[in-house]
């Protein structure tokens, strides 16, 4: 289960950068777009979470 936890921060490691070239609004609809595909991940959802 850890493995799967760290692999969502670095999910959100590279949404982070993906904001500061592309801004906030296009990771915000991008980070839907993955949660939305994996609705019971909550993990996912909570490392997501500052850009939902």
């Amino acid at each position: 289960m850890t493995a799967r936890r760290s692999t969502y921060q670095q999910i959100a490691k590279q949404l982070r950068r993906f904001a500061a070239v592309f801004g906030d609004e296009e990771t915000r609809v991008l980070a839907h777009e993955i949660v939305g595909r994996y609705p019971n991940r909550t993990a996912l959802r909570e490392e997501l979470a500052f850009a939902l």
